[in-house]
């Protein structure tokens, strides 16, 4: 790939020699380690509002490129608002809980039966089966 990105200034000087200047730099996408045994991880960090929710996913190979939260049998489209983190305006919907993402490459990872009800407090996380598992997924009330 060449696109263009901005790095850190010790790796800057470390790949290019120099502290300042745009340098033509090709690089190839690698998939991120992930926890042996465990499924991707959805953190709650802004709980118990039916109206708004902020979740974190994690210990996933890839990045997350589109995301759903599903409170019963409802779909609330979830937006990027910067980092790894996502919003969502689930409407005052409560009811058993799950996550359905779509990750750059375009691999689809469902977080299935995540909270067993909605709301949840912050700090409360959901692990999905993991890759090649069929065991259900754990949750936590906290962090």
């Amino acid at each position: 790939s060449a696109k263009t990105f901005d790095c850190q200034m010790d790796a800057f000087q470390e790949i290019t020699g120099a502290r300042t200047g745009v340098f033509p730099v090709t690089y190839e996408p690698v998939d991120c380690d992930v926890a042996d045994g465990q499924g991707p991880i959805a953190t709650v960090l802004d709980g118990m509002n039916p109206w708004h929710a902020k979740v974190i996913f994690s210990n996933l190979p890839r990045s997350v490129v589109a995301a759903s939260l599903l409170v019963g049998d409802q779909r609330f489209a979830m937006r990027d608002i910067g980092g790894a983190t996502w919003s969502a305006s689930p409407a005052g919907a409560k009811g058993a809980a799950a996550f359905e993402l779509r990750l750059d490459g375009g691999a689809m990872i469902p977080i299935d039966g995540c909270f067993a009800s909605w709301p949840v407090q912050t700090g409360a996380s959901c692990t999905g089966a993991a890759a090649g598992s069929a065991s259900a997924p754990a949750s936590s009330p906290t962090a």
